[in-house]
């Protein structure tokens, strides 16, 4: 049987599409994109870890049930600076907690109108031949 490394490799979550909650605080997790068929999650804890790019919280846009979210102590809180809130409530407006504190009405109305929209990850193709990046249509704007 070969270990898995889960500071990095969060592969295994296929497995766990039914888990509710999901504590991954203090690893080296650098991406959430396999926490999207987690369908049934309501709560993710990814405190300090290693997600950089504040777009990747666009692959939990799907989980129709995630209501607490921690991301606290991440490169891209800080690389977002004060919108970091507003953004990832218009991202995902379904948020009853984000960081410890409760996502009110009155913050997600302003999240809509002042928080930076979201291109998902996938929705940008590389086209490694021509050594240009192009946007794929076909692909949901966040």
């Amino acid at each position: 049987m070969q270990e898995r490394n889960i500071k990095t490799d969060a592969r295994f979550l296929y497995s766990h599409a039914f888990s509710f909650i999901i504590i991954f605080s203090l690893n080296n997790i650098s991406t959430l994109a396999d926490f999207q068929h987690c369908q049934y999650l309501v709560e993710l804890y990814v405190r300090r870890n290693d997600i950089r790019d504040l777009s990747e919280i666009c692959y939990l846009q799907d989980l129709p049930r995630l209501r607490r979210l921690l991301l606290s102590e991440n490169p891209c809180v800080d690389t977002a600076g004060h919108l970091y809130r507003l953004t990832v409530i218009r991202a995902l407006p379904n948020l009853e907690i984000l960081d410890t504190a409760p996502v009110t009405p009155e913050e997600v109305e302003l999240a809509m109108k002042t928080g930076l929209l979201l291109e998902h990850p996938l929705s940008i193709k590389v086209n490694w031949h021509l050594n240009s990046v192009t946007r794929d249509p076909r692909v949901g704007q966040g």
